[in-house]
């Protein structure tokens, strides 16, 4: 997962110089590299930094005062749990080919539900061209009928029309999730039918 992260870059007689850099904060370790160089081509620097975001699938919620300011922030760790019958996780997003939407599902979905046994085995996914709804993009998936109306009541009401991609894995539960996944959105866990 990545977000932008906006830091005053470089200071210069009288102008400054905005900067901006996607800074992935997925779990594990990172190298942030950064390269300066003057307006005129006078001189460059560079410097290469490690750091390690530990904070993993965590959600976060605020509490603020009447003025706006934060009074109160609460960390929850992600809870998965595997195998939970009759529950099914639902994650949809757009993507611009399938590789990019395998390598999304293969690497930092995987890795953040850390599942104790092949993905392929409890999950279904589908990839189409162009977007279409959430209930279309779902039909087809084993026991749609049972999750597709709840999944799209959530997409609705976080202003999520279309889609083109979706993941579904079976009898895994995730609380405490972050809604966004990478490039994907979690839409919940759910009472649904079981693949049997």
């Amino acid at each position: 997962m990545s977000r932008w992260l906006q830091f005053i870059f470089l200071w210069l007689g009288t102008t400054i110089f905005p900067a901006s850099a996607h800074v992935p904060h997925t779990p594990g370790a990172h190298q942030l590299h950064v390269t300066a160089e003057h307006s005129f081509g006078l001189f460059s620097t560079n410097t290469s930094r490690w750091f390690t975001n530990t904070a993993g699938q965590m959600t976060r919620s605020s509490t603020f005062d009447g003025a706006g300011q934060i009074t109160q922030r609460l960390w929850k760790r992600m809870q998965v749990t595997y195998p939970t019958p009759g529950i099914v996780s639902v994650w949809i997003g757009s993507f611009t080919s399938e590789s990019d939407f395998d390598r999304c599902v293969d690497g930092p979905i995987a890795e953040a539900l850390r599942l104790p046994t092949n993905m392929a085995s409890i999950c279904e996914v589908t990839f189409q061209d162009d977007s279409v709804s959430i209930r279309e993009l779902l039909e087809g998936f084993s026991g749609w009928e049972s999750f597709v109306e709840q999944a799209e009541a959530v997409a609705n009401a976080r202003g999520i029309a279309t889609a083109n991609a979706a993941l579904v894995c079976y009898y895994v539960k995730c609380g405490n999730a972050s809604e966004i996944w990478d490039k994907m959105h979690f839409l919940g866990s759910f009472a649904g039918q079981d693949v049997h």
